[in-house]
């Protein structure tokens, strides 16, 4: 049944939950969680999208609707993640906005895997991906550790809170 909704579209009907928070540092961060309507399944797969711009600007969350929309119909619950922007003219910027950005994301997925029981999914399926700079948020997120860091750029990393961050749900993996 699992591969047979990966290939044929099973759900007519898409339903959308707009802005749930996931993170606050201080700002609210929050994704649009997209989901087959009468998938009743109680641990269906979840894949974390993040936007793609520069990392000096937000990015649309509503640019990746349609696939969000396309993949739910396929029994998939899609989250949309809205990140962090930040200047990127000053030295060390770019890469301090992307520790924030990497943070965000591992703040989504803590809150994902958190909220697993009460969102019907399965937290051990937890997919993440992304368009541009989201797709490179999502490699650096899942394969670089805090040790993978340049010695010069390590001191940068350790003052934001390494790539894990401080906000979404202490004590969750981000795995």
């Amino acid at each position: 049944l699992e591969f047979r909704r990966v290939l044929f579209r099973s759900f007519a009907a898409v339903q959308r939950t707009d802005s749930v928070v996931y993170g606050i540092d201080p700002a609210v961060h929050w994704m649009n969680i997209f989901e087959a309507v009468g998938d009743d399944r109680p641990n269906r797969p979840v894949l974390l999208l993040m936007t793609g711009t520069p990392l000096s600007s937000r990015g649309w969350v509503s640019a990746l609707d349609g696939v969000a929309e396309t993949l739910a119909r396929y029994g998939i619950v899609v989250a949309v993640a809205q990140r962090r922007s930040g200047p990127t003219s000053c030295d060390g910027c770019s890469f301090g906005m992307l520790i924030r950005v990497v943070q965000d994301q591992k703040a989504a997925v803590r809150y994902l895997r958190s909220e697993a029981a009460t969102l019907r999914l399965d937290g051990d399926r937890i997919l993440s991906g992304g368009f541009s700079s989201g797709g490179i948020v999502a490699l650096i997120s899942n394969y670089y550790t805090d040790e993978d860091a340049a010695p010069d750029l390590r001191v940068l990393l350790d003052s934001l809170g390494g790539w894990e961050g401080e906000q979404g749900t202490p004590g969750v993996s981000s795995a």
